[in-house]
């Protein structure tokens, strides 16, 4: 995934029920759908459930300083990454049993 799909990744591009994130590239306009795997279904459960604030945004990333919005278009994700040590660690905990199981848990949190 390239920066500029990841700061635009929505809730609704996360399929939890199919394990699958399905996008459409912003730089080529290509579909395309990756498989959820276990690691990073537990990052982001942990991230949305412990880290991201409750807001109506549907982007799955948010700045964390109030007040909590979708990161700009010309935001750096390497600056954004290498200043977000709170949310870094809180989304990289251990998290125990498979996706399905617990994507019921982070959906209602957020929608």
């Amino acid at each position: 995934m390239r920066s500029g799909d990841i700061k635009s990744l929505t809730l609704d591009h996360i399929d939890w029920a199919a394990e699958t994130i399905t996008y459409t590239q912003a730089k080529t306009r290509m579909p395309l759908r990756l498989p959820l795997t276990d690691e990073v279904g537990s990052a982001l459960i942990n991230y949305i459930k412990s880290v991201r604030p409750r807001t109506q945004y549907r982007e799955v990333f948010l700045s964390l300083r109030p007040p909590a919005k979708p990161f700009a278009k010309n935001a750096h994700l390497y600056h954004i990454v290498t200043t977000g040590e709170s949310w870094r660690t809180s989304i990289l905990k251990p998290h125990n049993g498979r996706v399905c199981t617990h994507c019921g848990i982070a959906c209602r949190r957020t929608c």
